[in-house]
């Protein structure tokens, strides 16, 4: 089963900064009503993780300021897509490879701290 189906940290799926909702697209369409609901209430263009990097949990990206975030440095595709849409996303120095073992992101990690 996908992780979202025995875990229920939204964190590790949606994640919020600027005017933008990332959301992982399997978690998207299991709650697409509350998520549609949500994003337009706060206006909030809804953009998708790529699926090759829905393991790496970006959506639980660090809100470093309103339009900063740190995300895992595996996220390639998904940091490329978040600047696109002006948002300044910075790479972690290292990646989150023993952390994400345990299905948990950037901010997961450092809540730990």
């Amino acid at each position: 089963t996908k992780v979202f189906m025995t875990i229920d940290h939204i964190d590790l799926f949606v994640g919020v900064t600027k005017n933008i909702m990332l959301v992982d697209q399997n978690y998207y369409k299991q709650n697409q009503g509350v998520l549609h609901s949500a994003a337009r209430e706060n206006k909030l263009r809804v953009l998708f993780i790529p699926q090759a990097e829905e393991a790496y949990s970006p959506a639980n990206f660090l809100v470093l300021g309103e339009d900063t975030v740190l995300v895992d440095s595996r996220a390639k595709q998904t940091i490329r897509l978040l600047r696109e849409n002006g948002v300044k996303a910075i790479p972690t120095v290292m990646a989150l490879v023993a952390h994400g073992t345990f299905c948990s992101g950037v901010r997961c990690f450092v809540n730990e701290l």
